[in-house]
């Protein structure tokens, strides 16, 4: 059944300094899309469910999923020198991602050798030494041992697991979304052909509150999964900003988000209640979740948001280049908030223009960050006090 009862929200501080985007002239239109608080340039970015579904139909046709005794695998050198598994006469390539997965089931001593090697540029003695490493560790594999071995035709092998290995399928999770949110948009959907990543954009499920200073809000939900290993079934909340496309993945509810292992015996039905049940208690918290995010502009910087940036890239260990690309995010889009609002801002918005799976995590990050103290932001800020030109260079790669 279709969840109905999507209250809009209702949260003091929600307001007006959005309102251009009702009248802002873009490259499809001009000012809200249609029944969603989103400019039609942003409505024109996302998908509908009939899309997404068409693409998990094509990776459905391109790929084979075997269940594999022990004695049954074989390990070759193809005829271009590459390490390769044989599986009814047909050969395929381990990717990175599962060569750790193979390596750990068939007890090569170290998960990452084979990898490596890989990854070295081998000639024909380099694979045959793979060849011989992975054939002597094998015979150590119990009798009766069995694989759960995923294929496809362009002839990668993208994942290796025990035959326990129970994958949510990502037409069913899509399917069973559809069903309980049909006039859902998909939004900064980077999904692949074994993993969904991306946000449910909900209509009309936020409140404009005029007497205050920021951009409406309202609520998402992000929504993982994958079929490989990669990431486990997400469902969380998240909100965004109706004057740009990032979002704050909210997840300090116990009880609310859904993360399910790929192990076992997976009652669907009893899932697909629980994921229903999961959207019900989410939604309502969202007004908590902007609430708090608006209270970020109270926890003010008084150094500067480059060194305040750079202690926050450090604790959360982020790469050059996505702390240089959160400086530059605020320095382009935030610099009036000299706040945590405009940090955590900047962070999301840098995630944007990475893969799916950093984009998700800056989101995570920012859902965190908004969710911080004032004990905590007050240590953030003593700490960049310290921070040196040294410091500027290791986080930033530049003198900024």
């Amino acid at each position: 059944m279709p969840i109905t009862n999507l209250s809009k929200l209702d949260a003091a501080g929600m307001g007006n300094k959005g309102e251009f985007v009702k009248t802002l002239e873009g490259q499809v239109g001009v000012g809200f899309a249609d029944g969603f608080h989103v400019h039609k340039d942003w409505m024109a970015k996302t998908i509908d469910y009939d899309t997404a579904l068409e693409e998990i139909s094509k990776a459905e046709q391109e790929r084979h999923d075997y269940i594999l005794d022990a004695d049954q695998v074989k390990f070759v050198v193809t005829e271009t020198e590459k390490f390769a598994v044989e599986i009814d006469g047909k050969q395929y390539s381990p990717t990175e991602h599962s060569f750790p997965q193979m390596s750990q089931k068939i007890l090569v001593m170290s998960s990452s050798i084979l990898r490596e090697m890989a990854a070295s540029e081998p000639d024909r003695q380099d694979a045959e030494t793979m060849v011989s490493l992975a054939r002597n560790s094998l015979r150590h594999v119990k009798t009766g041992t069995k694989f759960f071995v995923r294929t496809y035709t362009d002839g990668t092998l993208r994942a290796w697991f025990s035959d326990k290995y129970a994958p949510v399928d990502n037409r069913w999770y899509l399917e069973t979304l559809r069903e309980l949110l049909p006039s859902a948009r998909l939004s900064h959907w980077k999904s692949t052909e074994d993993t969904l990543w991306g946000n449910l954009l909900l209509p009309d499920s936020m409140k404009n509150v005029p007497d205050d200073q920021d951009s409406d809000f309202g609520c998402m939900l992000s929504v993982a999964n994958c079929e490989i290993g990669k990431r486990r079934l997400n469902l969380l909340p998240s909100i965004f900003r109706s004057i740009c496309l990032n979002g704050n993945i909210w997840d300090q509810k116990h009880g609310v988000a859904i993360r399910r292992k790929h192990m076992g015996n997976i009652d669907l039905a009893t899932l697909k209640t629980e994921i229903g049940e999961s959207i019900k208690a989410q939604l309502p918290i969202a007004t908590e979740a902007i609430d708090k995010f608006l209270a970020t502009r109270k926890l003010e910087i008084s150094t500067n948001a480059r060194d305040v940036l750079a202690v926050i890239a450090m604790d959360e260990k982020l790469t050059v280049a996505e702390a240089y690309r959160a400086y530059k995010a605020h320095d382009l889009f935030e610099s009036e908030s000299n706040n945590l609002f405009g940090i955590v801002n900047a962070i999301t918005r840098m995630g944007q223009s990475f893969n799916a799976e950093t984009n998700y995590s800056m989101d995570v990050l920012g859902g965190k960050l908004s969710q911080m103290t004032s004990g905590g932001w007050d240590r953030i800020v003593s700490k960049s006090r310290s921070i040196n030109a040294d410091d500027i260079m290791s986080v930033y790669g530049v003198a900024v």
